[in-house]
């Protein structure tokens, strides 16, 4: 079907107004004036004005898709038309009013979010590095905290005495030595993080 008598169709009515609708023969003169070569074009869309389709769809009070549906079977039936001309008869007429019941939009849809086995296997990487780190923390804070901490009680016990005898030499050796010990600890826990850091981009690759 060609669609210039439909475009012609939106033109009159824009320019004519709707009246035309309650003048079908002025309206088909007028496109078959407009369109000499497109005839049938024109006989289809003057079938569904005097079978009422324009009104109806104007006035449908069902959803759009179910109108217009029922809408190109009973032009169809009723006009004795093909099925392709019904249906582009209709869908014409549905342009070319302004105030036509439209179908109804179809619903939109989130796309659906596919778990990739990729995203599986970083989110397991990422996991299993962070065990790695727990028992490494684990194993160092129970290899280290007790004699760490039994040494610098053991230093201040030996302050405690050296201040209350008078050894200030000893205090001074032992103030010496807690520092040094202090530094290796921090030392040693500097390391331990660095190696963590290693540790989780190792498996991380």
């Amino acid at each position: 079907m060609n669609d210039q008598p439909r475009q012609k169709l939106v033109e009159l009515l824009k320019v004519r107004g709707e009246g035309l609708l309650h003048d079908p023969k002025l309206l088909e003169d007028l496109l078959r004036a407009q369109c000499p070569d497109h005839r049938p074009e024109v006989a289809a869309l003057m079938n569904a004005c005097r079978e009422g389709i324009p009104a109806a769809l104007k006035a449908g009070s069902a959803t759009g898709a179910t109108l217009v549906a029922g809408l190109k079977q009973q032009l169809q039936a009723n006009q004795s038309m093909h099925a392709e001309a019904a249906s582009w008869a209709v869908d014409a007429w549905q342009q070319a009013l302004p105030g036509a019941i439209q179908p109804s939009a179809a619903p939109v849809t989130a796309p659906e979010e596919k778990v990739e086995m990729k995203d599986v296997w970083g989110l397991t990487r990422i996991l299993a590095s962070l065990a790695a780190a727990g028992m490494v923390c684990l194993f160092l804070v129970i290899q280290l905290v007790p004699p760490v901490l039994g040494f610098f009680l053991d230093l201040k016990t030996g302050l405690l005495l050296d201040f209350s005898s008078g050894n200030y030499a000893g205090m001074i050796s032992k103030t010496v030595i807690a520092l040094i010990a202090g530094g290796l600890l921090f030392l040693i826990l500097s390391l331990s993080a660095r190696l963590l850091g290693i540790v989780k981009k190792a498996i991380l690759k």
